[in-house]
């Protein structure tokens, strides 16, 4: 069953056991470009997508970004690395077929395994004007997805970024029909954006102001927190419940899905812990303490979690942070 087929999809999304439809079979590339207006060799929009062993659900991903009905260009940028089940062969043929819309890295050689991101080796590809992100093994459903987002972030500014609902699939099954809570089916200021809200990644398109990623991103595991708090400095986010919703897989292969609990909440005080650096190195005594009260605060309320020797290093860390905020704050007041 393909999306439209799916007659009983609304604009909230699939129920509760339902079969996830999968996206249908693409036009031909001249098909999707003869709806393109303006200079078709400058994408207003480039889709950023990563793989990894994704055999099984590759095309899905792929044929749900073809899918999509814009009056302008975009491109799809999709990075593999070094993947041992065949996902390189499938891009490669996606990328013979649409030669003028995908292109791809192909590794030899896994580079996560070597503390190296994905987005270091696709950012210099990317030429769109804002970029939409999802994984490899997640899919869109909303063939107006792309159309709808630019519309808004071109009318709008403020926002640096937008994004929309998804359900949870395990083995093509709805088992979560919203993977976002109620309260946080909202807009978000720019400050609520840099303190750390919840965009959902694989819904998201965000303005491409960021630049070149800072060092502090390549410590933590998760960058999405991190990421999201920098787009805080060129607007807020909004929120567009007339998507309909995306499909996040979850599966014995999906680097965050099965994650336990421990497991994220070191991550999560991590990645607190390297945001609070990024902003002391560049001067925001302000988000730097917030993050710094986060992460302690996340700490302590984790103790039973961690080992004796993990929790004093974390302290340890923190501690170090804090004092070296103090002798900051003090130096500056006493040159005054």
């Amino acid at each position: 069953m393909n999306v439209k087929e799916a007659g009983s999809i609304s604009r909230t999304g699939l129920q509760l056991g339902d079969h996830a439809p999968r996206p249908p079979e693409p036009q031909d590339q001249d098909q999707i470009i003869s709806n393109w207006k303006g200079d078709l060799s400058s994408p207003l929009v480039s889709i950023k997508c990563n793989a990894y062993n994704h055999a099984g659900y590759i095309r899905d991903a792929i044929n749900s970004f073809l899918m999509q009905r814009t009056n302008f260009p975009f491109e799809v940028i999709i990075h593999d690395d070094a993947s041992a089940d065949g996902t390189d062969k499938i891009i490669s043929e996606y990328m013979e077929r649409y030669p003028f819309i995908i292109r791809g890295v192909l590794q030899k050689e896994n580079q996560y395994s070597q503390g190296k991101r994905p987005g270091n080796f696709t950012a210099h590809l990317v030429r769109g004007k804002y970029i939409a992100l999802c994984e490899g093994d997640d899919y869109w459903l909303d063939e107006n997805k792309l159309q709808i987002q630019a519309d808004f972030l071109e009318s709008n500014p403020g926002f640096a970024v937008c994004g929309h609902d998804a359900c949870v699939i395990e083995n093509g099954i709805v088992v979560r029909e919203t993977k976002l809570r109620d309260n946080q089916k909202r807009d978000f200021s720019a400050m609520e954006l840099q303190r750390g809200v919840y965009v959902l990644t694989l819904s998201a398109m965000f303005v491409n102001k960021l630049g070149e990623a800072p060092p502090e991103h390549s410590q933590v595991v998760n960058g999405d927190d991190f990421f999201l708090s920098r787009l805080g400095e060129f607007g807020g986010s909004k929120y567009l419940p007339e998507i309909i919703p995306a499909v996040y897989r979850r599966h014995e292969g999906g680097v965050w899905s099965l994650v336990d609990d421990r497991k994220r909440k070191a991550h999560s005080i991590n990645t607190q812990y390297w945001i609070m650096q990024y902003y002391s190195r560049k001067g925001n005594s302000r988000l730097a303490t917030y993050f710094a009260s986060k992460a302690a605060a996340n700490l302590f309320s984790s103790l039973p979690s961690f080992s004796f020797r993990e929790l004093v290093f974390l302290f340890v860390q923190l501690l170090k942070m804090f004092f070296i905020r103090k002798f900051s704050f003090f130096k500056k007041r006493l040159k005054k």
